[in-house]
């Protein structure tokens, strides 16, 4: 859809944890165009434990490597390359993931996985065998993450 269809400009743009795009250069500068404001990116500052997973795992179940997800310092790049000097603040984030048992973990991360064979679902569960973490109040995974608010003023940039 064409931004000016919705109305914009617009006084912010806000993308929280959506920035899952073909061309972020070319979504990056749609944003800054449809803006009239601010445009605010909330995103990963550390990998979140899903692409750890993903790159553990993708090439035994689908016979290809995983190529990983950017990070908020990737997006700051691109944003830096099209000569927009963002700010950045580094956030408190998420805390490690929490599963009520190993059962729920493997599920979740089947369907993440795009997992369809029982050979498939037997790779993942022993993975989750070894990397899964009992605390006595269920199962951890992972560290937490860090995350990022990226955000800069349209108008200044355009000057």
């Amino acid at each position: 859809m064409n931004p000016d269809e919705l109305g914009a400009p617009f006084d912010a743009v806000i993308a929280s944890f959506s920035l899952s795009m073909a061309d972020m250069g070319e979504a990056l500068a749609r944003m800054h165009a449809a803006c009239s404001g601010t445009v605010h990116l909330f995103w990963f500052l550390t990998s979140p434990v899903w692409v750890q997973v993903n790159i553990d795992l993708w090439h035994h179940l689908h016979g290809a490597r995983f190529p990983g997800a950017p990070t908020a310092d990737w997006l700051w790049q691109i944003l830096y390359e099209m000569g927009i000097y963002a700010n950045l603040t580094a956030e408190q984030g998420f805390a490690q993931s929490r599963y009520a048992s190993a059962e729920e973990a493997v599920e979740e991360f089947l369907e993440r996985l795009n997992c369809t064979t029982p050979a498939q679902e037997e790779t993942v569960r022993n993975y989750f065998q070894t990397v899964l973490k009992e605390d006595g109040e269920g199962f951890t995974l992972g560290n937490g993450v860090r995350t990022a608010h990226i955000w800069w003023n349209t108008v200044e940039q355009r000057r």
